[in-house]
Parts: C-alpha cells; sequence; structure tokens
C-alpha cells in the first residue's frame, strides 16, 4: 500500500470513549502518560487498549475533563466525528445508558479490536466511526 495513502487513510475513521471520570484532572492525565515512564513501560491507557508500545501523539484526542457532568451533545461537540455519524453515535449511548458525562476521547487506528463490554477509566467505549 502506497504510504501516503495509508498516512491519510488513518484519519478516516476514530475509535470514540464517552463517560464519567471520578477525579482529578492530573489523574486523568496520568492515564494517558507517557512522558515520565521507564524504558519498555506503557501507560495504563495503552494496557487498556491492547497496545504493546506508545500510542501515538498525533492520533490521540485527549479532550481535559469538563468541571462538571454535561449532556451528551455538549461531549459530542468535542469530539472529531464526522457530523453525518452523531446520530449513531447517540443511538449507541443511548443503548449504553450514557446521557451525561465529563470525558471524551479519540483514537485513530484502524487496527485496534476494542473490547467494547470494558470500563476505560470510567468511560464508555462507542465505537469506532468515520471521522471529522
Amino acid at each position: 500500500m502506497n504510504e501516503e495513502y495509508r498516512y491519510a487513510d488513518r484519519f478516516n475513521t476514530v475509535h470514540l470513549w464517552l463517560g464519567m471520570f471520578v477525579g482529578t484532572q492530573e489523574e486523568y492525565e496520568r492515564y494517558f502518560g507517557q512522558d515520565d515512564l521507564n524504558e519498555g513501560e506503557i501507560c495504563p491507557f495503552c494496557r487498556d487498549i491492547g497496545l504493546n508500545a506508545e500510542y501515538d501523539e498525533d492520533y490521540i484526542g485527549i479532550i481535559p475533563l469538563s468541571a462538571r457532568t454535561v449532556p451528551l451533545d455538549e461531549l459530542l461537540s468535542e469530539a472529531a466525528v464526522d457530523a453525518d455519524a452523531l446520530d449513531a453515535v447517540r443511538q449507541k449511548c443511548r443503548a449504553l445508558g450514557l446521557c451525561e458525562g465529563n470525558a471524551v476521547l479519540w483514537y485513530s487506528d484502524p487496527e485496534l479490536n476494542i473490547d467494547a463490554g470494558k470500563s476505560y477509566n470510567g468511560l464508555h467505549y462507542i465505537g469506532e466511526f468515520p471521522g471529522d
């Protein structure tokens, strides 16, 4: 596969997590932190999603925690999901009983196989959707 196409293709979809993180902004950031790890260590987020190495910081969106619980649509306004896919995201969230939260993140990696039934530091895996 042509490397330029492969690079562009990676942004076509995003894996999306939403939910309620109970803790401080610093604790939330530690879940993703890669800077202070020893050689060969990976962050808790990487372990949770099944990576054996660090995630690529160019392909992740970690939105700072909201200071309060906000409605789903406010969370989704921060997500890098194509507008045409938002109804599907809302439907999936409703099925999970998720109508509010304080955290949203996404990661672009078409090769990931995410465990949808697992909690990711209090966040729910919503699915893989077209990115914007």
